[in-house]
């Protein structure tokens, strides 16, 4: 009987023995786990630093973007006023231009007016004998 108890707690050291093998290689996964959990918790920082420089480079657009709307409104208002001020000089230009054409046609009516003048003149001095110098 003491011997049947021998052998039955020797076959029970031999399971114990195959649990233990076992539990150490799950003990060896569990570590193998770890690590790369470890690996994809390094992953993870790096992923959530290039986000966070992310936002502050997106919060630094979004503040540029609205410093140049404003320029830009500015500008358009400038350009607004720019072109109201082209458009009054270009009336006045466009004025101006007329009364140049307008002075030279009068110009050339006097011109014809002075040529007839002196011919007649001319022919009045030559008529009374008068000598033009």
């Amino acid at each position: 009987m003491t011997e049947e108890i021998l052998n039955k707690l020797k076959e029970h050291d031999g399971r114990f023995d195959a649990h233990d093998a076992k539990f150490i290689e799950y003990d060896r996964r569990f570590d193998e786990h770890d690590r790369r959990f470890d690996e994809i918790d390094r992953r993870f920082d790096n992923v959530e630093k290039r986000l966070d420089n992310h936002d502050d480079q997106l919060e630094f657009l979004a503040k540029k973007t609205l410093e140049h709307d404003d320029k830009l409104e500015m500008l358009i208002y400038t350009t607004k006023r720019t072109e109201n001020n082209v458009d009054k000089i270009m009336n006045t230009l466009d004025y101006l231009v007329k009364l140049g054409e307008k002075h030279d046609q009068e110009m050339v009516m006097i011109s014809h007016g002075m040529f007839r003048l002196t011919e007649r003149v001319e022919v009045l001095e030559k008529h009374c004998g008068i000598v033009s110098t």
